[in-house]
């Protein structure tokens, strides 16, 4: 056990400059249950990491294929999206941009609902004057589908949505 500023810490790694990891121990607890809980959830030990669907342009040829890859997280192009891939992943959560020039959030949960998903469905954007408005119409289109607009950026800091 570590204390930082008077707080009890627990060493949990090392990061890639070697500097020691710590979680607070509220955090560290948390973090186990998690993952007993997420664990307990899945009968198949391969399931026990989050499974992300992001949904976006296709990877460049010229990006560096040795960035990291997140656990659990496939990266799928739009004209991709069939809903064999859909079962194939088995997603708990998809991800996309709101609006691209190849589709926007409606496409999308179109796609996810003819594919009987019925999990979360997560739309970032940048910017968004009313995403009250976003949020309502996807709802009401396709109420099977756990809906919400995520803000992220400069401009989610002054939103509070």
């Amino acid at each position: 056990m570590y204390s930082t500023y008077n707080n009890p810490c627990v060493k949990v790694g090392r990061d890639r400059s070697g500097k020691d990891i710590r979680l607070g121990i509220e955090m560290g607890q948390v973090r186990r249950n998690y993952l007993e809980m997420d664990k307990a959830r899945c009968a198949d030990p391969n399931r026990a990491v989050l499974r992300i669907l992001a949904i976006g342009p296709a990877r460049r040829e010229d990006e560096d294929a040795s960035l990291v890859r997140i656990p659990g997280t496939e990266f799928l192009p739009f004209a991709q999206l069939t809903a064999e891939r859909i079962h194939d992943l088995e997603p708990d959560v998809v991800i996309s941009p709101l609006v691209t020039q190849q589709f926007d959030c409606l496409e999308v949960a179109f796609l996810l609902t003819e594919a009987g998903y019925r999990g979360r469905y997560r739309a970032l954007a940048a910017m968004l004057p009313r995403p009250d408005m976003v949020r309502r119409e996807v709802r009401s289109s396709f109420p099977e589908i756990d809906f919400d607009v995520v803000l992220v950026g400069p401009a989610a800091r002054s939103a509070g949505n």
